[in-house]
Parts: C-alpha cells; structure tokens; sequence
C-alpha cells in the first residue's frame, strides 16, 4: 500500500565525523543539534557517525549540517549522495531578518 501524496517521507541523512569520540565533541555537538527545530538525530560515537532525521526536507540543507560541524571545529563528510535529498542551501526569500 503507498501512502498519500499528501504525506512526505521523512529525510534520512548519515554524517561521517572523524574526531567525534574524543575530547567534549560529542557534548558540543549535541548542544548545537539541540538548537535545531523538528530536527531529530542520534550519534553513533564508536563509528563517529551522525544520523539526522527530519519530517520535512525544507527543514535541513547541507550549509546547515556544514556550519555546525564547523563550529564546533570537527570535519565532516557526508555519507551517500544527499543532493538528491536536500538541498545545498536555503533559498534567500526563507530568509528573515
């Protein structure tokens, strides 16, 4: 049975974090995910992987997911292609100031 077309697939996206176990960087990272609204993740800290789960793609792009990382000072890779999932950045008229 296929659901609605009302009904959008919740987004998946795996985050490769070298570095992650050591230090405060799974702390850190936790309390700049929290910030982030109708966002859910989990990290798995023995492979330095973070999964990011949202209901609504337009939630999430990748300069998000970038920015944090960088923050906090820890390298990231995507895992998989994510382009096809979410996009690059947001638009500028999502943009409020």
């Amino acid at each position: 049975m296929t659901p609605p077309a009302s009904i959008v697939p919740a987004v998946e996206i795996e985050v490769y974090a070298p570095g992650l176990r050591h230090g405060d960087g799974i702390l850190r990272l936790s309390h700049e995910l929290d910030l982030l609204p109708g966002i859910r993740h989990k990290i798995d800290a023995r492979h330095e992987i973070v999964y990011f789960e949202a209901d609504d793609p337009a939630n999430l792009c990748q300069q998000q997911i970038v920015d944090i990382f960088e923050a906090i000072g820890l390298p990231m890779r995507f895992v998989g292609d994510v382009s096809a999932v979410i996009s690059v950045a947001f638009d500028s008229e999502d943009v409020v100031d």
